[in-house]
C-alpha cells in the first residue's frame, strides 16, 4: 500500500498536484454553481417586473 502512495519516488510531487486540481475544480464548480442561481433569481426578478409579451400569431404572419 505504501508503495501505491509512494509511486517509485514521485509521490510527493504527484499527490499534492492532485489535491491542488481537485481544489481548483471544485472552487470552480462551486462558484458557477453559485453564479447561475444568482442569474436565475436574477432573470426571474426581471421576468416579474417586466409585462408580459404578446407572441405574434403565427397565422396572421404567414397570411401577408
Amino acid at each position: 500500500m505504501t508503495e501505491i502512495f509512494n509511486m517509485g519516488g514521485y509521490g510527493a510531487y504527484v499527490w499534492p498536484a492532485w489535491g491542488i486540481a481537485v481544489l481548483v475544480i471544485g472552487g470552480l464548480i462551486f462558484t458557477s454553481l453559485r453564479r447561475m442561481r444568482a442569474r436565475e433569481r436574477e432573470l426571474i426578478e426581471l421576468e416579474t417586473a417586466s409585462p408580459p409579451r404578446r407572441r405574434r400569431d403565427q397565422s396572421s404572419e404567414d397570411a401577408t
